[in-house]
């Protein structure tokens, strides 16, 4: 009698301590990424002209795309396998009083969702806005930050978080990623210890970024400037602007200035557009002409977030002869 007690627990125990381990979980999770990424190239190369012009709204279509595979894949006739769940031997339930139940629909979307808002469409990244092409624009620095905080609560939860291993999205919709033999799952709440851990690494990265951005503002106004120029110029969507300081083998060093503009169609990768867009940064930062070398590298990029694909021309001169062409080819 005593004996057979004893096997029972150990197989309740057994039930309970099958939670999917975090390496099960991101091969499953990186399979499913990869399927996602083909989709998604497909979807490029059949549209990829459309996809560039309507910029980063096109997230929302990879957001779309990720939503029908998980719902199809995780929440619909009783399924609770990924492709790549279901090659790990893994599998997503819901959590009940009664034991572990498939999901339904509108929590297989839910749960794909808390993912797929700060990595597939970037938090706000997918609304096309003047305030958010700006990178040194509030909104978008405060995107930024809520973002890498928000993917910072998935990845910790889900490496630290023991014994059950349930991240954000498991706990916000009661579920949890469990082997396929499962048929329970520690359900036990969140440590305090790892919310005090989180808060403390969220207010060092806040900090630290407010901190650091002071610092550099002032060194960096001047690349801020030529970027808000070059975003105003007809046909650019975004732009940035980064400098290099090269040692050759002599100790004699070359300065570039590297600017980059996301432009909307084929008809403005052209040396003309390129003109243009050197004339608005050397509008606000003439000292560019004594740069030894001004590179433009204008993109047409389609970003569905769960795929990106880019085309890009380079136009690379020395500043004195960027100069020289702006002078040879005025406004009309």
């Amino acid at each position: 009698m005593v004996e057979e007690t004893h096997n029972e627990v150990i197989a309740l125990h057994a039930d309970y301590a099958a939670p999917a381990g975090f390496w099960r979980r991101t091969a499953a999770f990186a399979i499913d990424g990869i399927v996602l990424g083909l989709i998604g190239m497909a979807v490029i190369a059949v549209s990829f002209e459309w996809l560039a012009r309507i910029g980063e709204w096109a997230r929302l279509i990879g957001f779309a795309l990720g939503s029908l595979y998980f719902i199809s894949m995780e929440g619909t006739s009783g399924r609770c396998q990924s492709l790549g769940k279901h090659l790990l031997k893994i599998k997503v339930t819901s959590i009940t009083p009664d034991g572990l139940v498939p999901l339904t629909p509108i929590q297989a979307w839910l749960r794909y969702s808390i993912i797929a808002v700060p990595v597939v469409l970037g938090g706000m990244g997918f609304v096309d806005t003047p305030a958010m092409r700006q990178g040194t624009s509030l909104l978008a620095i405060a995107n930024s930050t809520v973002v890498f905080l928000w993917e910072m609560v998935l990845v910790y939860l889900l490496v630290f978080n023991k014994p059950s291993r349930r991240s954000l999205h498991d706990m916000a919709f009661s579920t949890a990623v469990v082997r396929v033999d499962a048929h329970a799952s520690p359900n036990a709440p969140v440590r305090r210890t790892h919310w005090i851990a989180m808060g403390v690494i969220g207010s060092l990265v806040v900090v630290g970024s407010a901190v650091l951005r002071h610092r550099f503002d002032e060194a960096l106004s001047g690349l801020q400037e030529i970027q808000r120029a070059v975003a105003d110029v007809p046909g650019v969507r975004q732009s940035s602007v980064s400098d290099m300081h090269r040692v050759g083998a002599t100790s004699s060093s070359t300065t570039q200035t590297i600017i980059t503009a996301a432009v909307t169609t084929p008809a403005l990768q052209t040396e003309a557009e390129a003109i243009e867009i050197v004339r608005a940064a050397f509008a606000v930062a003439p000292a560019l002409a004594n740069q030894d070398a001004v590179t433009v590298v204008m993109v047409r990029s389609a970003e569905l977030g769960i795929a990106r694909w880019r085309w890009q021309t380079v136009q690379n001169w020395p500043g004195h002869e960027w100069a020289a062409r702006i002078k040879l080819h005025p406004r009309p």
